[in-house]
């Protein structure tokens, strides 16, 4: 049975299913049940749920009609008799269509923490990259790890976007800045030797118009939150952290060169001379650097509290690194998302920051955290960059395993 959003309201019961069709340009499909009470949909902390409506409402044109057939099964009964092991994925999906992915998807997934009728956002930008049909096969060892790491360490200059907002170029990300400046900050180093982090909105995998929204109330948007935390290497041009860090006593030039605002140096050409790494990957993570995780997780969790005002507790909090990472993002940094759906594929090279420290903190390395998922295999979409960086062990192309069965 389908549930499709359009542009008039009916009611249809046959033989105990029920279809319905809803106000809304948004177009989804749903599991079909037999005897259950009126679907009813809504918008609860940046999630879509959906519930069921009780007898006692009796002024609802959907439950009167149920209430003719005798129709009274409850929210906790129809969870225990439904099969959830497996997402049910909503999409926007003309009568006939195919889906519309740069639409985005809504998705209820039981291994994700969501309860039975809740449904969180994925963004199409996201949905169309890895609901791709294809995707490349990398498969690591040891050596492969350590010859990657010194492809990204061998990149030429910093990480472009990120490059232009610390140089205060025009961008998007400085137009970002001068709308909602309390949306970027500074995390100074947790001591001499590391690096700080800046974290700011990550577009483009949000709506400029959020910048022009209250930040606290962005959690309960269909969207969620979706930031980046990067990390800031000392020995380069660092105007935008010069003008937003308002700490006294917090000096920035201490590890710079001469030559530290040209950008056409090599990562290993920044970080040479200053006891300082450039933190490229994953890669460059040992276990001296958990302090400065530790610290990054701290500084992040106050962070979303008191500009969001994201509750821990309450709401859906993700912070991840991914592996591997195209050559145009070699720079460390931490996704962080507050209540937004998953990609399994997308899971399948996220590292979640607690993770990564524990391992370290183990006394292992991320070559070891890497070799011991899947054998170390990854799957990256086809589209993706990742799979022509030179030199990685790129297995060929196999069908997408992850892909959503979107209704």
């Amino acid at each position: 049975m389908s549930v499709v959003m359009s542009e008039s309201i009916l009611n249809n019961v046959e033989g105990g299913g029920v279809g319905a069709q809803l106000n809304s340009s948004l177009g989804i499909s749903a599991v079909h049940c037999r005897n259950i009470e009126a679907l009813d949909l809504e918008t609860v902390g940046g999630r879509v749920r959906s519930s069921f409506m009780g007898a006692g409402n009796s002024a609802c044109t959907f439950q009167r009609r149920l209430d003719s057939f005798g129709i009274d099964v409850s929210l906790t009964k129809m969870e225990c008799a439904l099969d959830r092991s497996t997402p049910v994925v909503f999409s926007h999906k003309p009568i006939g269509g195919e889906a519309k992915l740069e639409s985005g998807l809504f998705i209820s997934d039981k291994s994700s923490g969501d309860r039975y009728g809740e449904f969180r956002f994925y963004s199409g930008l996201g949905a169309k990259k890895y609901q791709a049909p294809e995707c490349n096969v990398l498969v690591f060892d040891a050596e492969s790890l350590k010859s990657l790491s010194n492809t990204y360490h061998r990149v030429k200059g910093v990480t472009q976007f990120l490059r232009d907002l610390l140089d205060m170029v025009p961008c998007k990300d400085l137009s970002g800045y001068e709308l909602a400046r309390d949306r970027f900050s500074y995390f100074n180093p947790c001591d001499a030797t590391t690096n700080g982090f800046l974290i700011f909105p990550n577009l483009p995998y949000i709506d400029f118009r959020e910048y022009s929204e209250e930040p606290m109330i962005l959690k309960e948007r269909k969207s969620g939150i979706t930031l980046g935390v990067w990390a800031i290497h000392p020995n380069q041009n660092l105007s935008f952290i010069e003008e937003i860090c308002t700490q006294p006593g917090v000096r920035l030039d201490g590890h710079r060169k001469d030559d530290y605002a040209n950008n056409k140096r090599a990562l290993y050409e920044i970080e040479s001379g200053t006891g300082i790494k450039y933190l490229s990957s994953v890669l460059d993570l040992v276990e001296g650097d958990v302090p400065m995780l530790r610290k990054l997780k701290e500084d992040v969790v106050c962070n979303l509290s008191e500009v969001y005002g994201v509750d821990h507790v309450v709401d859906k909090v993700k912070l991840f690194f991914h592996f591997p990472v195209a050559e145009k993002t070699a720079t460390l940094h931490l996704h962080v998302w507050v209540n937004k759906a998953e990609h399994p594929l997308n899971n399948a090279r996220s590292f979640e920051l607690d993770e990564v420290i524990e391992c370290l903190e183990a006394g292992r390395t991320m070559v070891d955290m890497i070799l011991g998922r899947n054998g170390g295999k990854y799957l990256v979409p086809v589209t993706d960059e990742i799979g022509s960086i030179s030199g990685i062990p790129n297995f060929g192309k196999v069908k997408n395993k992850f892909i959503f069965n979107i209704f």
